[in-house]
């Protein structure tokens, strides 16, 4: 266990105690302060902003990262990367005594109104940025920080929830069902607020009482969220798939027995397992577990228990199953076999539209019966996904924080097929597989990604 883990369990258990809440708070908004400093002095830097839900710098001390969006001046590509390796080279230096220092997105001004303009993105409908630096001879970034982003759409913000169940809450709830402690337990109830406050208005959620367990009011959640995903999907045309799907690898009776024996262990009626290849990945492996939407509560409980009891077998398997490198960093496939219901899993293929082509595409049902709900999503949901993925992608052709350095041209080309897949799909027909691009140099495939974004925006506002 690192020093920082150590650091970060302490926190977790005396934050509660007597005037340690208050310096803790005090320790992060100094922080923040150096943080800050130390980003705006680079050379290019217009402005320095933090991102804050509705509740403003509620700090949770332990959990709380501070998650940062950085303007910087129009530059060529030459120009651009020199910015990023000063700020990122900074970001690690800073890393090493701010833990709590997250998520840091990178943009220039012209990048940054799309970003408001095509957004939100699926994991920051309700956030909001405040201010920390502006540089004061640059008046036009007043007009830029100005701006609001575009208002997120119901089916958005349901799309923000159940994203936030898939990619965080349920690891950290099968992570707490492996091995409970009180350090699991605050995560994953701090993960469980975040969901809850991403299923506003809807007149079924009631608080759960403080007496219930975790995994009861998870489960609580978990039948919200399958209420709320019924009758998701938008009717409309679909979509061709470009070629065919990556064929699931027949050499995996290992992922089919390891599924086998969870349902068996667990008991679960007319639930079915499905495994396929993310997409554009070309290898790496999902799988998910999906339950009737009738599914008791018990059993939807005992399937996590089991899996999280499984873990070393399943860690073993996704060890041998997935190729973990650079871009798994960026373009992940699920950590670990989900748990949705039949309802979450069919809004989820329509809302994360990508996600849905690439299940479509090579999704096999290793057991249990095949969903007869429907198999893509409509051009309408694509077109919007292709919004949200150029938004995404313009910060994250600059995103260098998990790196040791510079992103690698191979992490570029991963990228412009992305940014490619998003045209093809505005034209009707989805591209799954990933083709092979090589660049002499990070420049070389910075600046082929940017003409391609560039390119795709011409498409989204044509």
């Amino acid at each position: 266990m690192s020093v920082v883990d150590v650091a970060r369990r302490l926190v977790l258990r005396t934050n509660d105690w007597p005037g340690l809440r208050r310096l803790y708070h005090d320790a992060y908004e100094l922080g923040l302060s150096v943080a800050t400093r130390r980003l705006a002095s680079v050379p290019g830097v217009l402005a320095v902003m933090v991102r804050v839900g509705a509740d403003g710098r509620a700090w949770v001390p332990g959990l709380s990262d501070y998650d940062l969006t950085v303007l910087t001046e129009r530059r060529d590509a030459a120009g651009t990367l020199r910015v990023l390796d000063e700020l990122w080279g900074r970001y690690r230096r800073l890393k090493r005594s701010l833990p709590q220092l997250g998520e840091t997105e990178v943009m220039n001004l012209d990048e940054y109104r799309d970003f408001l303009a095509f957004g939100p993105l699926p994991l920051s409908a309700i956030k909001r940025t405040e201010p920390l630096f502006v540089r004061s001879d640059a008046p036009e970034i007043e007009g830029v920080l100005g701006r609001a982003p575009r208002p997120p759409r119901e089916r958005e913000v349901l799309l923000d929830a159940l994203s936030r169940y898939i990619w965080f809450l349920f690891p950290a709830w099968l992570r707490h069902a492996r091995e409970p402690s009180s350090a699991s337990r605050r995560s994953a109830e701090h993960l469980l607020g975040n969901v809850l406050k991403r299923l506003p208005g809807r007149g079924h959620l009631v608080p759960a009482s403080d007496a219930a367990s975790l995994a009861e009011r998870i489960l609580r959640v978990f039948d919200d969220l399958t209420r709320a995903c019924r009758g998701a999907a938008e009717a409309g045309d679909a979509p061709a798939i470009l070629g065919p799907g990556q064929a699931v690898a027949d050499a995996i009776p290992p992922v089919e027995a390891f599924a086998r024996e969870a349902l068996r262990r667990t008991e679960v009626r007319d639930g079915s397992v499905r495994l396929w290849v993310s997409y554009m990945s070309g290898d790496k492996l999902s799988l998910a577990f999906i339950v009737p939407d009738e599914t008791p509560t018990e059993t939807v409980g005992r399937l996590v228990a089991t899996l999280g009891a499984l873990y070393h077998d399943t860690r073993d398997l996704w060890a041998t199953a997935f190729t973990n490198g650079e871009l798994q960093r960026h373009f992940p496939s699920l950590p670990y076999p989900l748990v949705v219901s039949r309802s979450m899993w069919r809004a989820w293929r329509e809302l994360s539209p990508f996600d849905g082509v690439a299940i479509a595409a090579s999704g096999r049902t290793l057991l249990g019966p095949d969903d007869t709900g429907r198999g893509l999503p409509s051009r309408a949901a694509l077109r919007r996904g292709a919004e949200v993925k150029y938004a995404a992608l313009l910060p994250l052709k600059n995103n260098w924080r998990p790196l040791a350095g510079p992103a690698s041209p191979t992490l570029y080309a991963a990228m412009l097929n992305h940014v490619n897949g998003c045209a093809s799909a505005l034209s009707g027909s989805v591209p799954t597989s990933p083709t092979t691009y090589e660049f002499p140099s990070t420049r070389a495939g910075y600046e082929a990604v940017g003409e391609a974004l560039g390119a795709l925006r011409e498409q989204l506002t044509g």
